[in-house]
């Protein structure tokens, strides 16, 4: 047995190796000049996200994910990788030569996302699994769908959350951790390698596309730095609760907040959290997503430059026409970007080669994906949120005369609401526009486009979700705002060094010291969003929840339906991987799922807690699960559980009942 899992273990190792080497073998076929380090980061990425769509084609194929698919796909992968390689053996030679500043961003990403990555994924201590609140209910979903490829013939994809409806979530990064799951790795190593993956990579290539449009040496290494420690004028806040808790040590050791915000944050105003906090660590398919934006930017940075382009414009094209099914909303936000960049740079030519291969790639993934969502799920808003719509339509808009006072006072909210979520950081953005060349102005444009886009389309019901396409401007903002710090260093040094004239040499050190004092506000409160994840100690499930879910999955039949609580954290749908009548709620609504079907399913699961058996034979329940998250879900729902009813009936057999630390555990056999 242990020969076997060792077995498994190293074909997922061969796995990544192999994928990485596909990526290598892809980019080799460019024309564009990558540095090692690039070429491996961009392997990373393109290399995982190609060999998991062709796995998850196999499987689809095969209706279910196992060792015959696998075996049949790295087969294929080698195939490929040698037959790239064999005729473009001369290619790989020109990649010997790094960039140091990337090497340097390499390694620190390593060490910044390990340490996140082992202090926030399904951490263990006496049995029990922990976590940091802030990826504790994306995990959940996460972990979910891995378990229902892994322990389940989970194809069609369906959501285990919701039984008989077509799963329109992005599944590929997941599935990717489930094809590691099934080679031998456990769920926390199969989650956490990928993370580190794609995470790092995703750090290197901000830092190459910052390189390659502004050419400054330096600009890289700020632009990675800037992104992975980014706040907003959350620092208020924090200075605030500093001064008026008695001890300075005390309140930066157990800090109350998350100072960079988020969608729930409870601080006024504050929304657009730290992208490494609130993107990149809970919500996995970002990852993927944007690394493959990053890759696509920075071919088309290269294709606009040079006359020799169509491989570069092909693979960015079929890159963008794997998205949707990775990270739909950086489907949007490339898309726009690329149709702007093509018609600002008058570059119709592109059209051809670079949106050829997206539409007949994306259009079947997004007909697919239509035609599930419900009606709604692409609206208009003013000033990206809710909360500012709200504030916006209450003024005066009546009266002609109160119109232009209304207009004005609306522009004023959402700029303040901006300067506040972005912080003074804007200002080194605007200094970094200001000097650049009319190439770069143009290229921003795009980004600036997509930013007023996402201020009045929200493109998913939960309107917060439209930071991930917000994002994809950010990212080039901040490139702008590392480029405006080379500017005003070399200002300041010119003052300094150069300058024989003392009162010039005091402009230089009021100049230094102006953008220190801007560095420090506009990190310090991701930094702290940073500090805090390393002080939550957060609870996901106890041992005896972990014991329950073994025995389900090792005693219930596969494709068994439970009928269960719908909170976030029940062990059967996540640790058993096991099909559940209903989930949490608010991950159906947030991926457009009909609220009002979500709430008669909700209604029929309390009846069905209440005995009613017509409905157990309707939606084919095979266990009743009978625990504290189910007491809870009665609690919250005014309902008492008919345990009576289940237990004295011909028609139910008990087949668990267990006290495990305190914890009852009951399970009712349908029969």
């Amino acid at each position: 047995m242990q020969l076997l899992i060792m077995v498994a273990i190293i074909l997922g190792g061969v796995f990544i190796f192999l994928s990485i080497s596909f990526g290598i073998a892809v980019s080799m076929l460019l024309r564009i000049i990558l540095t090692l380090e690039e070429r491996i980061c961009l392997s990373i990425i393109v290399g995982h996200a190609t060999s998991a769509m062709i796995m998850y084609f196999l499987s689809y194929l095969q209706g279910e994910l196992n060792f015959l698919t696998i075996g049949i796909g790295i087969l294929f992968i080698i195939f490929v990788t040698l037959f790239i390689m064999a005729r473009r053996k001369t290619a790989i030679k020109r990649s010997m030569v790094f960039n140091v500043e990337r090497v340097f961003i390499i390694l620190f990403g390593l060490i910044a996302f390990t340490s996140l990555n082992l202090q926030c994924v399904l951490r263990e201590a006496a049995g029990s699994l922990y976590g940091s609140s802030f990826v504790v209910g994306d995990y959940c979903f996460h972990i979910a769908v891995i378990n229902s490829f892994v322990f389940r013939n989970n194809f069609p994809p369906k959501y285990p959350v919701m039984v008989n409806i077509p799963m329109k979530y992005p599944p590929l990064v997941d599935f990717l951790s489930s094809i590691l799951m099934k080679t031998g790795f456990d769920l926390r190593s199969s989650i956490i390698i990928p993370n580190i993956l794609f995470q790092v990579s995703l750090l290197c290539l901000i830092s190459s596309l910052a390189t390659r449009v502004f050419g400054r040496k330096y600009v890289g290494i700020v632009s990675s730095l800037l992104f992975f420690f980014s706040g907003n004028m959350g620092v208020i806040y924090a200075v605030q609760d500093a001064l008026r808790h008695d001890s300075f040590i005390k309140w930066v050791s157990s800090l109350p907040e998350d100072y960079s915000g988020s969608g729930v944050s409870n601080l006024q105003l504050i929304r657009f959290g730290n992208p490494i906090i609130v993107m990149l660590m809970p919500q996995r398919p970002s990852m993927l997503g944007i690394g493959i934006s990053l890759v696509i930017y920075i071919l088309m940075t290269y294709s606009i430059r040079e006359e020799e382009n169509k491989r570069e414009l092909l693979l960015a094209g079929v890159l963008n026409g794997f998205l949707p099914s990775i990270h739909p909303h950086s489907f949007i936000a490339v898309s726009l970007v690329l149709f702007f960049l093509a018609i600002f740079f008058k570059k119709i030519g592109f059209f051809v080669y670079l949106f050829a291969p997206a539409v007949v790639l994306a259009l079947p993934q997004i007909f697919t994906i239509r035609t599930q969502v419900g009606e709604g799920f692409i609206s208009p808003v003013i000033g990206w949120l809710e909360e500012n719509t709200k504030e916006i339509v209450a003024l005066d808009w009546n009266i002609s005369s109160s119109i232009f006072i209304s207009t004005f006072k609306s522009i004023l909210i959402i700029v303040y609401f901006w300067f506040m979520n972005i912080g003074v950081i804007s200002i080194l953005t605007l200094i970094g526009f200001l000097s650049s060349n009319r190439n770069i102005k143009i290229f921003y444009l795009p980004y600036l486009l997509l930013f007023l886009i996402g201020n009045f389309v929200r493109f998913q019901p939960w309107d917060w979700d439209n930071y991930k396409v917000f994002i994809h401007w950010y990212i080039f903002t901040i490139t702008l705002a590392a480029y405006g710090v080379l500017e005003i260093a070399k200002f300041s040094y010119i003052k300094l060094k150069k300058d024989v004239y003392f009162r010039f040499r005091i402009i230089g050190i009021l100049t230094l010291a102006g953008l220190v004092t801007i560095l420090l506000l506009s990190t310090a409160s991701g930094f702290l969003s940073h500090l805090k994840v390393f002080q939550e100690n957060y609870l996901m499930w106890p041992r005896s929840d972990i014991v329950f879910a073994e025995w389900i999955r090792e005693n219930t039949p596969q494709e068994s339906v439970f009928l269960t609580s719908t909170h976030f954290l029940n062990p059967i749908v996540t640790l058993a991987g096991k099909q559940i009548v209903l989930g949490y709620e608010g991950w159906l609504w947030s991926h457009g799922l009909n609220w009002t079907h979500i709430q008669k399913v909700k209604n029929d699961v309390i009846e069905m807690f209440r005995g009613n058996y017509t409905l157990i034979k309707k939606y084919n329940v095979s266990y009743i699960v009978i625990t504290r998250y189910e007491h809870i879900f009665a609690s919250d729902n005014n309902f008492i559980i008919n345990i009576d009813f289940f237990n004295e009936s011909h028609m139910f057999k008990k087949v668990y009942d267990k006290t495990i630390n305190g914890s009852r555990y009951l399970v009712f056999k349908v029969l």
